[in-house]
């Protein structure tokens, strides 16, 4: 089975590409529309783990939904950070 990520399309034209896609019988796992940076930040050392941390503490309020973010790190610094 063949994984496709980040293949993207208008939020205009969402429906449209998520109907056709269905009409072609292709088995998709997952299909929203959601917040995509343009632009990310890449974080190291003491930034990294502050923003770890800021991100937990939103995660973990009950009234938010979602959070996004743009900064950019490598998987050891992530899991270095999250300790």
């Amino acid at each position: 089975m063949r994984a496709i990520r980040g293949d993207y399309t208008d939020p205009a034209s969402y429906e449209t590409v998520s109907n056709a896609i269905k009409a072609a019988g292709i088995p998709t796992v997952m299909s929203e529309v959601t917040m995509v940076a343009s632009v990310y930040t890449k974080l190291e050392g003491a930034p990294a783990n502050q923003m770890i941390r800021l991100l937990e503490t939103l995660e973990d309020l009950d009234d938010v939904q979602n959070v996004y973010s743009n900064f950019d790190m490598d998987a050891e610094q992530m899991e270095h950070a999250a300790g």
